[in-house]
């Protein structure tokens, strides 16, 4: 598997995304790059290279021999565990050798892009993504790694019950841009609908009141699209924070290109389309029955007598999504929150303070009381 490193082309230090301005930058010679910049770049470099085979051989032989090259800490690492420890970390954990400085990166099993923990340089395991598994999109950050950690700060700040003392900028104890996987699916449908429609309206004349009902058979027949089915296509642990990051703006969805990936870490799919065909079929099913009922909103009340849909045609879109992790440390304990990383929303466990609570709680009712007893004064 080779290990790609997106170098800048004018001075060869690390390239990553910037979110804030939506383009690729060198921290070291301060160049910026756009995409189509950055892909002429690398198109003039790899024909100036040529397709010289032996180059490329070896190049693949020092790919295989870095995967293969497990470092004494690491071996000492797993001497130190359990058998059952150890079993799970050499089923688990994948070695790299990173090509700017030659340590070892550890991953695991699905990571596709992180950085070396000692040189800091971007990383983008690059055949994890490839064939079946390059992403059709991605929706590139647009919240920065500081405007990630002053969000979370003005969230803790508007929480009235956290305990005091929580929030400390140096209590964080890592914020990490990851993209994780997701399937997209849009149908092509046939619907066939059957309805039994009411419609009531009452009046009153003199001292007496009219009901009138009308009842209608109503058909539909048609063809139905339904757009951006979603479904998380990571079986991880923390992957239940995923689902309550959401929404993401479509419109800012681009054509995956792996430059994206520079200076964040990425997740590759572990549940395949397969997984999810039958719920999406029937959220698909769900979606076509709202859309026919949404033709009936005129009648008073609706019941469907039969209902028919038939898919013709599903394009599924593997795509990538941005979300800030960020962990916390308090009291002993690791509070791990997601952040959407194109709009900011947050989600994740916040402490509460059983002091603040049981002061407000005796406040509201000494108030209380003071009220009532003022009132009992007037009567």
């Amino acid at each position: 598997m080779d290990i790609v490193s997106y170098k800048c082309p004018n001075c060869g230090g690390p390239l990553t995304f910037d979110a804030d301005k939506q383009i690729f930058d060198c921290d070291y010679c301060c160049s910026e790059f756009s995409e189509q910049e950055l892909i002429a770049r690398f198109k003039e470099h790899d024909d100036a290279l040529g397709d010289n085979e032996n180059d490329r051989a070896e190049k693949g032989q020092q790919a295989v021999n870095g995967q293969e090259n497990v470092s004494e800490n690491s071996q000492q690492f797993s001497d130190n565990m359990n058998n059952e420890e150890r079993e799970k970390f050499e089923n688990e954990a994948v070695y790299y050798i990173c090509p700017s400085c030659g340590a070892e990166i550890v991953t695991t099993d699905t990571t596709a892009a992180t950085e070396c923990f000692y040189c800091q340089n971007p990383v983008v395991l690059s055949g994890r993504l490839s064939g079946d598994y390059k992403p059709d999109c991605v929706i590139p950050f647009a919240v920065s790694r500081d405007k990630a950690i002053e969000k979370f700060s003005e969230v803790c700040r508007k929480k009235k019950f956290l305990p005091v003392g929580f929030w400390q900028r140096n209590q964080i104890e890592k914020v990490t841009g990851v993209y994780f996987p997701y399937w997209y699916a849009d149908d092509e449908a046939d619907i066939s609908a059957t309805a039994r429609c009411e419609k009531v309206r009452s009046w009153t004349s003199g001292d007496k009141r009219y009901t009138e009902t009308e009842i209608y058979r109503v058909v539909r027949d048609g063809d139905a699209q339904i757009e951006n089915m979603i479904r998380g296509a990571l079986s991880k642990e923390d992957a239940f924070l995923l689902k309550y990051v959401h929404p993401y703006d479509l419109s800012k969805i681009r054509d995956f290109s792996m430059t994206y990936l520079a200076g964040y870490q990425a997740e590759k799919r572990d549940i395949e389309k397969s997984a999810i065909e039958k719920d999406i079929d029937a959220e698909s099913k769900r979606r076509c029955e709202n859309a026919v009922r949404d033709t009936m909103k005129q009648y008073t009340s609706v019941r469907m007598e039969n209902f028919y849909s038939n898919i013709k045609k599903r394009k599924w879109r593997y795509t990538l999504l941005p979300v800030w992790m960020v962990t916390y440390k308090y009291m002993g304990k690791i509070y791990v929150y997601g952040m959407n990383g194109q709009t900011g929303k947050i989600y994740g466990e916040l402490p509460m303070s059983k002091k603040k609570v049981a002061m407000t709680a005796l406040i509201m009712g000494l108030i209380i009381i003071a009220l009532g007893a003022i009132g009992g004064m007037f009567i």
